[in-house]
């Protein structure tokens, strides 16, 4: 967001624009790529995150996607590829939702930074 000019905030305050129109307006709609690139970036980090959850998982009923991910490892690491394979598959659906509804904006978020201008 310090990469919005400052004229086009002065302009639109010239305008009669408030705090909030200016923001909601002006500011948001510009920083809505890069804010989307982020979130998906995160959310993708979260959702595939393992060493913090199996660290603080006490109880079994409550594992997140990775941790249960694991218990398709069997003991020797004797695993059964076809099940795991699946519950992969299965894992990244959503994934592949939100990268496909969200696709426009996370290619042109990455590019916006890429302009010189």
């Amino acid at each position: 967001m310090k990469e919005i000019p400052d004229s086009l905030l002065e302009a639109a305050r010239i305008d009669g624009a408030g705090t909030w129109q200016v923001f909601s307006r002006i500011v948001m709609p510009l920083s809505r790529n890069t804010t989307v690139t982020v979130a998906t970036y995160n959310f993708v980090f979260i959702w595939n995150e393992f060493v913090f959850a199996n660290t603080l998982m006490v109880q079994s009923d409550m594992k997140t996607l990775p941790i249960g991910l694991n218990d398709f490892v069997g003991m020797y690491g004797q695993t059964d590829l076809g099940a795991t394979y699946s519950a992969i598959v299965v894992s990244m659906v959503p994934m592949l939702i939100l990268y496909f509804f969200l696709n426009r904006q996370v290619i042109s978020g990455m590019v916006a930074g890429a302009v010189r201008g």
